[in-house]
């Protein structure tokens, strides 16, 4: 698919010639908190400025390397598009930009810390990137902060097999984001590979803690707790 593409799409679902208006209605219409998941979107208010939102349908999907994702602004037929062959990216951040533009709003681009630990850990290692994570965080002029971009580094680094490092990435990450029920999964799984069962435990429970329907934190605590 092309953005040209994905314009079309989003024009039949305004127009109804995708699907019909009971359809599209049905698909709309937010769902179970906290996501509010329609049929196949988020469909919640969209924040893209420390004070501002806007009424939003938006989705993702992401496979290695690749990354897409949409948001539509029905009041103002307005749609973002992000095609990135980059992953992980902040597509929050840059889509907040971009709505920002739309709504004539200040825009400071920064750089973004997670590309700059992926380079560190290719080069130094993760407890160096983490060292430098520790130092760029407070230059908040100049560099922000994704807490998902992040997640994604540890997600990655357990896919290919690197648990100490994921860990080394996790433990900081779950030490930065306490309230990111993803972030708790992600700590709990690394130590599930690590075969630090009890400290999975500890990590799955705040999971649900945070969000007591999270369904992958809910099945990994009841394989371990019945061995």
């Amino acid at each position: 698919s092309t953005v040209e593409d994905l314009f079309k799409f989003h024009l039949g679902i305004t127009n109804h010639t995708l699907i019909n208006k009971e359809l599209t209605d049905a698909m709309l219409t937010p769902g179970i908190k906290p996501a509010d998941y329609g049929f196949g979107w988020f469909n919640k208010n969209f924040k893209y400025s420390a004070t501002d939102s806007v009424t939003a349908n938006f989705h993702l999907g992401m496979t290695e390397g690749f990354l897409c994702f949409i948001l539509r602004i029905p009041a103002t037929n307005s749609l973002v598009v992000i095609l990135c062959n980059s992953s992980p990216t902040d597509f929050f951040g840059i889509t907040r930009n971009l709505v920002s533009t739309l709504y004539n709003k200040p825009v400071k681009v920064k750089k973004p810390i997670h590309k700059m630990m992926e380079l560190m850990i290719a080069g130094k290692g993760a407890t160096a990137a983490v060292a430098a994570y520790q130092k760029l965080k407070t230059d908040t002029a100049n560099y922000y902060v994704d807490w998902i971009s992040m997640n994604f580094i540890a997600e990655q680094l357990l896919l290919l097999k690197r648990y100490e490092d994921a860990r080394i990435i996790s433990e900081n990450n779950a030490a930065e984001f306490p309230d990111k029920d993803l972030v708790m999964v992600t700590m709990g799984n690394t130590y599930l590979k690590l075969n630090r069962k009890n400290d999975a435990i500890i990590y799955y429970k705040k999971a649900l803690a945070i969000y007591p329907g999270y369904e992958e934190a809910k099945n990994r605590l009841k394989e371990l707790e019945n061995k």
